[in-house]
């Protein structure tokens, strides 16, 4: 996901506009995609209605101050190596004051990079966390912003560890709640007409989705895919292989069997700050990126 540093200054100076009680801003969207929950106990239905009924007081903006370290982790596709993020990292260290670094998942570009497909998900955090417990410059806690996939890696090791503690987070455009639909094969629109018109380009997309459940709910590759590890497909007769398999599913807290240090390391993040992509053209829904899923009635296509 390409972002513009200004975007990037905004976040930040919207991240430290927070009352530390009342840490959720939502983008304001007219109609929301309808919900269903798990469990009403899992993370997953918390943020949901955290986010619903935060009202944010723009005046707390004003003459904001960034005090602690700031942490990326980008998206698939990119890497901490890439001059994109190079720039970002330096413009908010000039921002800010403060010192600002990319988390890599690998030694250069093309492992990082390749890491983005290969390492799960779970991995991943680990990884982050090796690295965040390596540098003393933030043992004392940072804010952290995730761009698309990153997000997870971000939000795992806040469930996962929290320690040195995630201050705020800034979620751009994060696969938070899975993506449901192979790129491409989507609908754009409040009616739900398909952007594909032709017999045959529906079968194909109905055709990609079944594939996708069936390779993507496997040990396999959930052990070896990133992608798979977010895999959401809504519809009944794969929820609970969804549930079963996918490590998404696990740090949602949706598994029947619940973890509540999941949730207990959450609350120890005081502010959050979640951004919806409203011409996101690749993820489907847009807005997993606020923790909305579809109801497994949904029509694809």
């Amino acid at each position: 996901m390409d972002i513009a540093a200004n975007d990037v200054r905004t976040f930040v100076e919207l991240s430290n506009g927070f009352s530390n009680n009342a840490g959720y801003l939502i983008k304001a969207i007219n109609q929301r995609t309808p919900q269903s929950y798990s469990s009403s106990s899992s993370l997953f239905a918390d943020h949901r209605r955290l986010l619903r009924n935060h009202v944010y007081d723009h005046s707390l903006c004003q003459n904001s101050t960034v005090s602690k370290p700031i942490v990326i982790a980008h998206g698939m596709g990119d890497s901490c190596f890439n001059k994109g993020i190079q720039s970002i990292i330096k413009s908010m260290a000039l921002w800010t004051g403060q010192y600002s670094i990319c988390i890599p998942m690998g030694s250069n570009q093309q492992e990082d990079t390749s890491a983005g497909y290969f390492l799960n998900m779970d991995a991943s955090i680990d990884k982050f966390a090796a690295a965040i417990f390596k540098d003393s410059k933030l043992n004392q806690g940072f804010h952290a912003i995730g761009f698309s996939q990153g997000n997870n890696i971000i939000r795992g090791y806040i469930a996962k560890y929290n320690h040195p503690t995630v201050h705020t987070f800034l979620s751009i455009n994060g696969v938070n709640a899975g993506v449901s639909a192979v790129p491409y094969c989507i609908r754009q629109d409040p009616s739900m007409i398909s952007v594909f018109h032709s017999s045959k380009e529906n079968f194909i997309c109905r055709a990609l989705m079944e594939m996708a459940s069936q390779k993507a709910y496997t040990t396999f590759a959930q052990k070896n895919s990133f992608q798979a590890n977010y895999w959401r497909d809504p519809r009944e007769e794969y929820f609970h292989k969804y549930l079963q398999f996918s490590q998404l599913a696990y740090y949602n807290n949706e598994t029947p069997t619940k973890n509540f240090t999941l949730n207990e390391n959450y609350a120890k993040t005081e502010k959050f700050v979640w951004i919806l992509a409203e011409q996101d053209e690749l993820v489907w829904p847009k807005e997993v990126c606020l923790f909305s899923i579809l109801r497994s009635n949904l029509p694809f296509f």
